[in-house]
């Protein structure tokens, strides 16, 4: 049983406030005790003194301070629900009537003590999903991971596989130059799927969801990097 889950969200559209409601809603459930919440800001983990990292991260604040440009009208319309929520467990508490109020624990940390805790925990798993849609995913995600990971961590990475091809090619090339190992993964009984054909080779390939378990290359032996199938 593990000893400490951590959910990490950004801030920008309310993502890191529902994602620490829905915690606090939860903490009835056994074992709710160990989960905590972060703030994962991806630009805190861009070496801006680097030219090539300093590009990166004006595409990143440039994409963050858009509102509404990745999620929409839909994602506008949940955050203002979310809003109106906070405010009617707000009053209840100002009412005396904190019975269904969320509580905050040790959740509400500042961003930057957020940012050490993350850095400085020895994580045995990070586990992440469908979280490249863009070119900001595509080159800042492995910035992040590589921040985040010490050389045993394990990542396990859900991908949808051919939704963006060319995002794809980035991903994995980004990946191998900041010195991880990928590989697709499945459990033993799961039959394994038929071979995908290569990015940029098809005009509607047949996409599929892929586990992929990425780790830090070994430091003493010359590894390959390995080709997603």
């Amino acid at each position: 049983l593990a000893s400490l889950v951590c959910l990490t969200e950004q801030a920008e559209g309310g993502a890191l406030h529902w994602c620490r409601f829905n915690v606090e809603r939860n903490r009835h459930l056994p074992n709710s005790n160990i989960v905590r919440t972060c703030e994962c800001d991806w630009r805190d983990y861009v070496n801006c003194s680097t030219p090539s990292e300093l590009e990166l991260f004006t595409k990143l604040e440039g994409c963050q301070t858009v509102q509404g440009s990745s999620a929409g009208f839909q994602h506008q319309q949940e955050h203002s629900k979310f809003m109106q929520m906070q405010e009617h467990y707000l009053q209840q508490a100002h009412q005396g009537s904190t019975k269904n109020a969320p509580r905050c624990h040790d959740t509400c940390n500042g961003k930057e003590a957020d940012r050490v805790f993350l850095t400085s925990t020895n994580w045995d798993y990070i586990v992440g999903s469908d979280l490249v849609y863009n070119s900001v995913g595509s080159t800042v995600l492995p910035l992040v991971l590589k921040k985040l990971c010490s050389p045993t961590t394990v990542i396990l990475y859900c991908h949808t596989k051919h939704r963006f091809d060319h995002l794809d090619v980035e991903f994995f090339e980004q990946l191998d130059k900041v010195g991880f190992n990928v590989e697709e993964v499945r459990e033993p009984c799961i039959p394994t799927p038929p071979p995908s054909p290569p990015p940029l080779t098809e005009l509607f390939p047949e996409q599929r969801i892929a586990i992929y378990r990425i780790s830090c290359k070994l430091q003493s032996s010359n590894m390959n990097r390995s080709q997603p199938t």
